[in-house]
């Protein structure tokens, strides 16, 4: 990598792991690093300063690492922030929420200092190369899914839908921007289970089986790490026959 000096933040309730992680980091070089004992101090270290990275701990008091990176992603200017979540053990079930938040890679305790350079140099290259398109990458995404999948915004809006969404609505691409509500059930309004609802309301992934037209649907929504063109949020969702 270039020879810069880059700056990071360290997440950490524990005072001793805190600094376990600055001087490992300052022993590699290039590395200026600040800490925050806990999230909420985080996001105020976030409003005075720009980092390149943030290495966030998962289990904290308050607010934990997943709601943390959440909350990161939704601020203007970090949608590609590389973030890196510390655990004690590897999760498939952690990993899976945390990426889908937005964490980028893990890292186990105790900290390997070439494991760390190896991992800050990867998403440093990647945050560095151009950002892909939405339309692109989510759109093909969709298109790989054999059921209805859509983006959505918080107000049910079809941002980018599939073949098979479109097909179920009656429309097409042209249409994005219809309201999902009106164009896949028949009273034309989110039923009172709506996943989206109570994905915009936590934060986080919701599930619901929904009944429409004598037939039985999973549905689940995700909050995704992008954004629409104002800022807001946006949400995937999934529709799988029962």
């Amino acid at each position: 990598m270039e020879n810069n000096h880059f700056s990071i933040l360290v997440v950490d309730d524990s005072e001793v792991l805190r600094r376990l992680a600055a001087v490992t980091l300052t022993s590699l070089g290039n590395y200026e690093v600040d800490q925050a004992c806990d999230a909420a101090e985080a996001l105020e270290c976030l409003i005075d300063k720009d980092y390149d990275v943030i290495i966030t701990d998962y289990y904290m008091p308050g607010m934990d690492g997943i709601e943390f990176i959440r909350r990161v992603r939704r601020r203007s200017g970090c949608e590609r922030l590389p973030i890196l979540m510390v655990t004690t053990e590897r999760d498939p079930f952690i990993e899976e929420e945390a990426r889908a938040a937005g964490a980028d890679e893990f890292l186990t305790k105790p900290f390997e200092p070439l494991v760390i350079r190896e991992t800050l140099d990867r998403v440093l290259q990647a945050a560095k190369a151009p950002a892909m398109s939405l339309r692109i990458d989510a759109q093909s995404l969709l298109d790989s899914l054999p059921y209805a999948a859509m983006v959505l915004d918080r107000h049910h809006n079809v941002i980018l839908g599939n073949g098979v969404f479109w097909r179920s609505a009656g429309g097409g691409i042209d249409d994005a921007g219809v309201n999902c509500a009106r164009a896949m059930h028949e009273a034309q309004t989110a039923p009172a289970n709506c996943p989206l609802d109570s994905a915009v309301s936590s934060g986080g992934p919701a599930e619901e089986v929904v009944a429409e037209a004598g037939a039985l649907y999973r549905v689940s929504v995700f909050p995704m790490a992008l954004s629409d063109d104002e800022g807001q949020a946006l949400y995937l969702h999934l529709t799988q026959p029962i």
